[in-house]
């Protein structure tokens, strides 16, 4: 497997992902709910339960072997936080990954009294971080998330 065909391959899942609006979520028996992108050998598969606590897994294949994966659990702080706007801000946060980091959002975005930040340590092939967002004064989300290449 080559590091950089993944990298690529993540930013264009995620491009197609959660954060975009046209994307089809699949509502499934168990009560999760899925995104499923795929490009030639390439697979990218996103399920996630919950609502406004949620929890979920991004898994990677390559003809049909699982090779990355990253888990991630985010949840509200503050219960007086507009709930829709909070996850609207978001999706335009995961919109705008960085290209050497394509999981979750980017370091910092700003717009009007919200503000997105990720910390992330590690690469592509091992990572973990949180992202963590902030209304006026106040830090009202956060969400963390870890992950890498899997298999021999």
């Amino acid at each position: 497997m080559n590091i950089e065909e993944l990298r690529v391959f993540l930013l264009e899942a995620n491009k197609n992902g959660y954060g975009n609006e046209s994307t089809k979520i699949l509502k499934n028996s168990d009560n999760s709910e899925t995104i499923i992108y795929e490009r030639g050998d390439w697979r990218f598969h996103d399920s996630w339960v919950g609502g406004v606590k949620f929890g979920g897994r991004d898994i990677v294949s390559l003809k049909n072997v699982p090779i990355w994966i990253m888990t991630y659990y985010g949840y509200p702080l503050d219960s007086d936080v507009n709930v829709g706007e909070l996850y609207g801000f978001l999706k335009r946060a995961l919109m705008k990954m960085p290209e050497d980091r394509p999981f979750r959002g980017p370091g910092l975005l700003v717009e009007g009294d919200w503000r997105y930040s990720n910390k992330t340590e590690g690469s592509v092939e091992r990572f973990d971080g949180m992202e963590q967002i902030h209304f006026k004064d106040g830090l009202v989300y956060e969400a963390r998330f870890m992950g890498g290449v899997v298999g021999d």
